[in-house]
């Protein structure tokens, strides 16, 4: 998946690096916003059991 992402990112944004940087960002936040709440989810399941 990583050799995907950044084999798109040089062969579409080679030379613009603003949109590079912004399309990165993004693709991080899409992918981190999950793992985020699971990880809110799971906090607030072992509060509510002990």
């Amino acid at each position: 998946m990583i050799a995907v992402i950044v084999g798109a990112d040089i062969l579409f944004l080679r030379h613009r690096f603003w949109a590079r940087l912004w399309v990165n960002v993004g693709v991080v936040a899409v992918f981190a916003a999950p793992q985020s709440l699971d990880t809110e989810r799971r906090a607030n399941l072992l509060a509510d059991t002990s």
